[in-house]
């Protein structure tokens, strides 16, 4: 009897393939595995939709102050320096980087409030709202 090269580890190959094929088919942890890889994407997409939310709320709340501001100034209720001081005390804001300015231009009165996106931004974890700013004008006419 003549023996087949590497007939002798048969029996060791046969083991490992059988040890290899329960791995392949013990769906145990699996469910742990796919929640890692998806875990982040879905955190990611969850703060990101939390920001843009706050910011459309800062928006509005900006935009609001600004038209009720220049209005109490253009009925003459306010004086431009007062009317800077109103608009600034209503403000929802978590920052006190924000720029608020009152003026005349000819006949309207003008408010503009401004603020970096960096600084109201919640979470950011990608970085997105490292430039730019949340600005809002309002114009009314004196009476």
């Amino acid at each position: 009897g003549r023996t087949l090269p590497g007939a002798a580890d048969a029996p060791r190959n046969r083991r490992a393939w059988r040890c290899l094929a329960r791995l392949v088919a013990d769906r145990r942890g699996a469910s742990a595995v796919e929640f890692a890889l998806v875990a982040p994407l879905i955190l990611s997409l969850l703060s990101g939709v939390i920001d843009f939310g706050y910011m459309f709320s800062v928006q509005n709340n900006m935009i609001s102050v600004s038209q009720e501001t220049a209005r109490l100034v253009a009925v003459g209720e306010l004086t431009t320096s007062a009317g800077k001081t109103y608009a600034e005390e209503r403000l929802m804001l978590n920052s006190d980087d924000y720029t608020v300015s009152v003026g005349q231009v000819g006949e309207d009165v003008v408010v503009d409030i401004g603020v970096p996106h960096a600084k109201v931004a919640l979470v950011d974890l990608l970085g997105l709202f490292d430039s730019g700013a949340l600005t809002t004008q309002a114009k009314m006419r004196i009476v």
